[in-house]
């Protein structure tokens, strides 16, 4: 909140918040306050707050998984975004976001683009390009090389009911070892490599919860 103070302060996956984080934040926001760790004296902070989540916060609210008090605190303006799946007219354009001119992409290449399902949307897309252009050197990407990219990854869920599945059950275990990513795979019966390349399809920091142990 402090970094943000003046500005705008983005929370992703608002969602898999605890109760007690959600508490928290609440908190936070009615007050316009926080208080640093080991610190007595409350600091004050003006942000606006946007937050995104692949949950529907409304049905958590209803089954009371989620405060409401919190919920109307941030839902001042709501805007649901379907998913890539549903938007293929955008491929184009992220897809020439995603590479940034640096390398040439093959019809056949951009085919299977349009034809992957994304489960993880804009997230994934931009993370198979990433890699496609280091791989691909000075040459384009082409099918074959998306092909095998894709099926490498073929351990990960391909519903977007079992990727918020997948990654709430993630962050519940990171949370509870304190980012033992060992202690993760052994409570999830996966491989500790598995674990981390799940890590870092979501982008999840497994320092985060090690911080929030030590601090408690």
């Amino acid at each position: 909140f402090e970094q943000a103070n003046g500005g705008t302060l983005f929370l992703d996956e608002l969602g898999e918040l605890s109760p007690a984080a959600q508490t928290k934040l609440h908190a936070a926001l009615a007050e316009g306050r926080v208080m640093r760790v080991g610190e007595q004296e409350q600091r004050k902070f003006d942000v606006r707050v946007v937050c995104s989540t692949l949950h529907d916060i409304r049905v958590m609210v209803e089954a009371g998984k989620f405060r409401p008090d919190l919920y109307s605190r941030l839902a001042g303006f709501a805007a649901t975004l379907p998913p890539l799946r549903r938007r293929r007219e955008d491929l184009g354009v992220l897809t020439q976001a995603a590479t940034n001119g640096k390398v040439r992409l093959a019809t056949r290449a951009f085919r299977r683009i349009l034809s992957h399902s994304w489960p993880f949307n804009v997230r994934e897309l931009h993370q198979t390009l990433a890699t496609a252009t280091i791989l691909a050197g000075s040459n384009e990407i082409s099918r074959d090389l998306l092909d095998d990219i894709l099926s490498s990854r073929r351990d990960m869920p391909q519903s977007p009911e079992s990727v918020s599945e997948l990654r709430a059950k993630l962050v519940s275990e990171l949370a509870r070892s304190g980012g033992d990513t060992a202690e993760v795979a052994r409570a999830l019966g996966r491989d500790q490599k598995e674990i981390h390349r799940w890590i870092e399809r979501f982008e999840i920091e497994p320092d985060t919860y090690r911080r929030a142990v030590l601090g408690t």
